[in-house]
C-alpha cells in the first residue's frame, strides 16, 4: 500500500494523457461529435487512456453517462429505471442513435445488482452462452484477476494497460470477443479513474459516496486501503453491467454498434446502483 498515493496517481494519469496525443481512432465511432459537458475535467475522468484499443469510446461514454445522473435534481433518489433513461438519453445525445431500450426490456437484468459477485456471474454467462470464445473467457478471467488482486489505482490501471495491448496483439479473436474484452477493460480504466477522482475531490457530487473519510475507521492509511476495495467492488459492477448486456443484446444486433451502446447503458446503471450497494461500507 502507498502513501503517496494522490502523487503517483495524478503522475500516471498525466504521463498516460500525454501519451495519448497519437492514438488512433475507434472504428465503431459516434455518428456525431455533440455531447454533454463533463462535470469534472477530461484530463482526470480519462487519465488511463489506451488509445490502441478501438473500443476505447465504450468507458468514455459510460463516463459521460455517469455525468449525466449525477447533473440530474435529485440524483440521490433515482430509482433503477430513472437512472435507466437518463443513462438512455445521454447514450442518445452523444451517438445521435435511437436506441429503443425501454426498462421493461431489461428490467431483469437488474436484479443481478443484488448479487455479491455479478463481475463472477456474468463473465460465466458469457460463456456458457456461447457468446464469447474459449480464448475470450480466458481474456476475461485474467481480467477478473487483475480486479481482485491489484493493491491500488495506479498497478491496476498499468496492468489493464498492459493486458488490453496483449490482447490486441492476438489474431485469434472475432468482433464479438473483441467487443467483450476490450469493451470491458475499457470500462474498467475509465470506471477505476472516475471513482478514484471522486475519491479524492470534495466537490464531486459522488465524494461523499466514495470519499476515504472516516466512517469509523481509524487512521489514513486505514480508511484509504478499506475505500480503495469499495471503489474496486463498484468498477467490478461496472463491467459486470457492460457484460450483462453484451450476453443479452449480441442476438439482437449481432453486426451494428447499438449492442455495445445498450450494454453501456446497463453499465451505467448497474454503476449507479452499486454505489447505494457498496456506499456505507466504507
Amino acid at each position: 500500500m502507498k502513501n503517496t498515493f494522490k502523487l503517483s496517481f495524478s503522475s500516471l494519469c498525466l504521463a498516460i494523457f500525454l501519451l495519448s496525443s497519437c492514438g488512433k481512432e475507434a472504428p465503431l465511432q459516434p455518428q456525431k461529435d455533440v455531447a454533454p459537458e463533463p462535470l469534472y475535467s477530461l484530463d482526470q475522468q480519462m487519465c488511463f487512456e489506451n488509445p490502441n484499443n478501438p473500443y476505447e469510446f465504450v468507458g468514455k461514454e459510460h463516463n459521460l453517462g455517469l455525468d449525466a445522473i449525477a447533473a440530474t435534481p435529485g440524483f440521490e433518489q433515482l430509482s433503477n429505471e430513472e437512472a435507466h433513461n437518463v443513462a438512455i438519453q445521454s447514450m442518445e445525445n452523444n451517438t445521435g442513435m435511437e436506441l429503443e431500450l425501454d426498462y421493461e426490456t431489461v428490467a431483469s437484468i437488474y436484479e443481478n445488482i443484488d448479487q455479491d459477485q455479478p463481475l463472477v456471474m456474468s463473465t460465466q454467462g458469457l460463456y456458457e452462452d456461447n457468446v464469447v470464445s474459449d480464448n475470450a473467457y480466458e481474456k476475461l478471467l485474467q481480467l477478473e484477476e487483475l480486479m481482485a488482486t491489484s493493491e491500488n489505482a495506479e498497478d491496476l490501471g498499468n496492468a489493464i494497460l498492459e493486458f488490453e495491448n496483449t490482447v490486441l496483439q492476438e489474431s485469434n479473436l472475432s468482433e464479438i470477443d473483441m467487443k467483450v474484452v476490450l469493451g470491458s477493460s475499457s470500462i474498467a480504466r475509465y470506471s477505476l479513474c472516475y471513482w478514484m477522482t471522486a475519491s479524492v475531490d470534495s466537490d464531486n457530487p459522488w465524494h461523499s459516496f466514495v470519499g476515504d473519510e472516516g466512517n469509523g475507521l481509524t487512521g489514513a492509511e486505514t480508511r484509504w486501503w478499506w475505500c480503495w476495495r469499495k471503489i474496486r467492488r463498484i468498477v467490478r459492477y461496472d463491467i459486470a453491467g457492460f457484460q450483462f448486456g453484451m450476453r443479452r443484446f449480441w442476438v439482437w444486433t449481432w453486426r451494428g454498434p447499438r449492442i455495445v451502446y445498450r450494454s453501456v447503458i446497463i453499465g451505467i446503471t448497474f454503476s449507479y446502483r452499486a454505489i447505494w450497494k457498496w456506499w456505507r461500507w466504507c
